[in-house]
């Protein structure tokens, strides 16, 4: 009997640390997004569509830096903001690489004009982003900065 109560003990134990490792994993979303708007870029165009990968800032094991990713057959571009969440409606200066046949650092600003849901957490399944990325994909414009808008659906990735 003590046996028993032992094994169950122990198993009961196992599958509280698996149960809680398993929360404790990365919260990171795949999808796409497609460019809804475009002012003075020389590259990007309207209707120009990317895969595209988003992680927000400290959810489940996330470290505090969030990321959007846009890539296509043969390039990229990775934009990370330090510190936490893409605040709305407010232009945040990002970090910002890209590559091609090399890579390279550039400077950029995101704008997010709407996130849904609000509040991202551990049980989150699907994010939608509405933005504005000023010189996307190094893009340095023609007659003024290139301002790209986007719009991106993102799943929650399984791991």
């Amino acid at each position: 009997m003590i046996r028993k109560s032992l094994a169950a003990a122990a198993m009961f134990a196992a599958v509280q640390i698996l149960a809680t490792g398993a929360a404790a994993e990365q919260v990171r979303f795949r999808g796409s997004f497609t460019l809804i708007s475009v002012k003075n870029c020389i590259a990007r165009y309207l209707g120009e569509t990317f895969n595209s990968t988003f992680r927000p800032a400290g959810v489940g094991d996330n470290p505090d830096v969030t990321s959007l990713t846009q890539l296509n057959q043969f390039s990229g571009d990775v934009y990370e903001l330090p510190g936490g969440a893409f605040p709305l409606n407010t232009w945040v200066t990002v970090k910002a690489w890209g590559f091609d046949n090399l890579h390279y650092r550039f400077r950029a600003r995101i704008k997010i004009t709407s996130q849904e849901p609000a509040v991202i957490d551990e049980t989150t399944e699907f994010v939608s982003l509405t933005g504005l990325i000023r010189k996307m994909g190094n893009d340095p414009g023609l007659d003024g900065t290139c301002v790209a808008g986007f719009r991106g659906s993102y799943f929650r990735r399984v791991e």
